[in-house]
């Protein structure tokens, strides 16, 4: 399993790429999964597609998990 830190941010101000410059709030760590690749992709400019299944600490709400792991491992900074 891969251990990260779950982040949720509390303002949107920036743009993607810039998102480090926004408010957030640590919620814990979680544990992941290794990757599994649904679809490949083209080799261009539409990236490979993966699933993944998270582990965290019990308690917290359910909702601000989904958008803090949107937060932490979605999007693209490039």
């Amino acid at each position: 399993m891969i251990k990260a830190g779950l982040t949720l941010r509390t303002s949107r101000r920036y743009a993607s790429g810039w998102d480090h410059l926004d408010s957030s709030r640590y919620l814990g760590s979680m544990k992941l999964t290794a990757p599994r690749l649904l679809q490949p992709g083209n080799g261009y400019d539409i990236g490979p597609v993966f699933i993944q299944r998270a582990r965290v600490a019990p308690g917290l709400d359910r909702e601000q998990v989904k958008r803090a792991l949107v937060d932490t491992l979605g999007g693209s900074r490039c």
